[in-house]
């Protein structure tokens, strides 16, 4: 299928930092799975910058997924990064990883927080894969394709997908 444009998430899709993010959570003491729970954290975590540091330094990827994407861009295919940011910190090292340390070349798109991703770009006819279901519901309400990302699959199916495989 031909899209008008790919995005793809990096927390939970491309790198494991969102499963980290919720253990540095819970270390903190935020043990509530609310967004106000969320948010509480990544105030604490901007004035500890080694939470950021510890999720996002430390990440793998996840099902191959910055090999494929760096596939993708040897093929000339176009995809964004599209993700999520709490802070600047956070935004800063999520360039310096997937530039630097993944030497990824495809756009990033930062969404700031209490902001849908289908609000900073339009979402029409343009694929989204997200580990987020309120991403992947919202995404679609806006005339977007969505696929749910869930590494843990045995297989892809209609709206879950495994691994960025299938984009190849």
């Amino acid at each position: 299928m031909e899209y008008e444009k790919i995005y793809i998430d990096c927390d939970g899709v491309i790198l494991n930092s969102e499963k980290r993010l919720r253990q540095m959570k819970a270390q903190a003491g935020f043990i509530e799975h609310t967004r106000e729970s969320y948010y509480e954290y990544f105030k604490y975590a901007e004035s500890h910058l080694n939470e950021w540091d510890y999720i996002l330094k430390c990440a793998d990827q996840i099902n191959n997924s910055v090999d494929i994407i760096k596939k993708l861009e040897s093929l000339k295919r176009k995809i964004n990064i599209l993700t999520s940011i709490h802070s600047l910190y956070e935004m800063r090292l999520k360039v310096e990883i997937l530039r630097k340390k993944w030497n990824l070349e495809s756009d990033i798109i930062f969404v700031p927080p209490h902001f849908k991703k289908n609000e900073i770009v339009n979402a029409k006819n343009c694929l989204l894969v997200d580990d987020m279901s309120e991403n992947i519901k919202s995404w679609n309400q806006a005339q977007g394709i969505g696929l749910l990302f869930d590494g843990t699959l045995e297989q892809n199916e209609a709206t879950k997908v495994k691994s960025l495989e299938f984009l190849l």
